[in-house]
């Protein structure tokens, strides 16, 4: 009769004596340092690169809203020449309560029935 034996190798006998094989230390050089920097910069400037963008679109959405509330409003005004009396004229001084002005409005208002006179102060 024969006997099989088995023996083990150095790896294994190391092994089961709680010996395992260490993983090859990480070196660190500074070309290693270098492109951990360099890939540190670049998603740093991929995230300014984003909030730029996101920034711009803003100011378009903003910049086409302005825009459209200022189509909704009428671009010129028309007042008349003088009042219905024609006792104040367009480009006229006044006086009114006491503080100096020029006629720059005659007409009608959206918020009031009636004549109004619109004036550009010349005094505080």
């Amino acid at each position: 009769a024969s006997a099989l034996a088995a023996i083990p190798t150095p790896l294994q006998d190391a092994a089961c004596k709680g010996e395992a094989e260490k993983p090859e230390p990480t070196i660190v050089t500074p070309q290693t340092e270098t492109a951990d920097a360099s890939a540190a910069i670049a998603a740093a400037a991929a995230a300014v690169l984003a909030a730029e963008e996101a920034e711009a679109a803003a100011a378009a959405a903003v910049a086409e809203a302005a825009a459209a509330v200022k189509a909704e409003r009428p671009t010129t005004v028309i007042s008349k020449e003088e009042t219905e009396d024609g006792s104040i004229s367009l480009g006229q001084t006044v006086t009114w309560s006491g503080t100096q002005g020029i006629v720059r409005y005659i007409g009608g208002l959206k918020f009031s029935a009636g004549e109004w006179v619109g004036l550009e102060l010349t005094e505080a």
